[in-house]
């Protein structure tokens, strides 16, 4: 029987789903390495959620035909060797759209009503009520990459009352986007943007392209949320930052 290895905690009920559509595959569920080495030989279909498969791996893995990442970002996986190879390669783009943006709205809300603080506060059994509370509504959060994640964090935004700016490579018009800007046009989105929120994937243009020329244009009461590929960012500039 073909077979399709599962490279991730799997629940039983969403195997039986995978039976039911494709009940001529034998699907094996493992999360420790040395299981996986077993399987390697036969697999045709690996899943997998940590994109991090080595070249190594790879070549003990002859008649595998089809990698689904349960991922949107695919870089830490050996591109050149799938593409070498002609193995299928698909990723989740967009199934992470609403828990993104509901985890951006939510970080710009407590950095906005200083909620980090009075969490804090809460536990340490202080009460301080000249806590300053202020307003999303009405600020302007630029976007960096909009994608089906930037598209859902724009929309909810707006709905808030704020100005939305954005960044894609090919700049176009888009519903609840009131600006949208070219790459190369990132200067004025952070010089606006009360929110930074950074969602740019992980190429060879978009490697630490976020840096101390853009962090020194924030205004100085900005808030950055990185929620792209970790790399897209100097890390050292944003601790000068």
């Amino acid at each position: 029987m073909r077979k399709c290895l599962i490279y991730l905690e799997f629940p039983e009920k969403y195997i039986s789903q995978l039976k039911k559509i494709a009940n001529h595959y034998e699907f094996i569920s493992c999360t420790d390495k040395s299981e996986l080495m077993k399987h390697l030989s036969d697999m045709e279909i690996l899943i997998i959620f940590v994109a991090k498969f080595e070249a190594e791996l790879l070549g003990l893995a002859p008649n595998l035909k089809w990698i689904q990442a349960i991922t949107a970002g695919v870089d830490n996986l050996p591109l050149k060797e799938i593409k070498d190879r002609r193995i299928i390669l698909t990723n989740t783009r967009g199934i992470h759209k609403i828990q993104m943006a509901e985890f951006t709205i939510a970080a710009m809300i407590n950095f906005a009503r200083n909620f980090h603080r009075m969490h804090r506060n809460q536990i340490k059994g202080v009460w301080d009520r000249s806590m300053s509370q202020a307003e999303i509504y009405g600020k302007v959060v630029g976007i960096i990459g909009l994608g089906s994640i930037g598209e859902e964090i724009a929309r909810k935004a707006s709905f808030f009352g704020m100005r939305v700016l954005g960044v894609r490579k090919n700049p176009q018009p888009m519903k609840y986007v009131d600006q949208v800007y070219g790459i190369e046009e990132m200067d004025a989105v952070f010089q606006e943007s009360d929110y930074i929120i950074n969602l740019l994937p992980l190429t060879a243009g978009t490697q630490k392209i976020i840096d101390k020329h853009y962090f020194s244009a924030m205004k100085k009461t900005a808030c950055f949320i990185n929620i792209g590929r970790g790399p897209t960012v100097n890390q050292a500039d944003l601790v000068d930052a």
